[in-house]
């Protein structure tokens, strides 16, 4: 997964850099980003299942998949709204992973120096 996840990275590349300056159309066709949520979903339907474990998937995709899905909700939302496209995994399995980091940062703050 984590070679589907890099082989993705110009699409990653390009959608961070429409999001920052404005570009990103959450009304418009956006094939890019489609791209990106059917793979955070296709791996968060894995994780869901418990094929790959959730401490793994913090590991590599926790950060970017939750800034992405974070950044892309108005897109989400709009498809939501007017298609049968969901991405309904993704949620339930950042939400699973939003605990592991809040777990690992008050850990890193018990430690001396943290």
């Amino acid at each position: 997964m984590s070679d589907a996840w890099e082989k993705l990275l110009t699409t990653r590349v390009q959608v961070r850099a429409a999001l920052e300056d404005g570009s990103f159309d959450p009304q418009a066709e956006q094939p890019g980003a489609e791209d990106l949520l059917d793979f955070l979903e296709s791996l968060a339907y894995l994780a869901n299942q418990k094929h790959i474990d959730d401490e793994m998937s913090w590991v590599w995709f926790y950060a970017p998949a939750h800034a992405l899905w974070t950044d892309l909700a108005p897109y989400v939302k709009r498809r939501r709204d007017n298609e049968a496209v969901d991405w309904m995994e993704i949620g339930r399995w950042l939400k699973r992973l939003d605990e592991i980091e809040t777990k690992k940062t008050e850990e890193a703050k018990r430690r001396p120096g943290g």
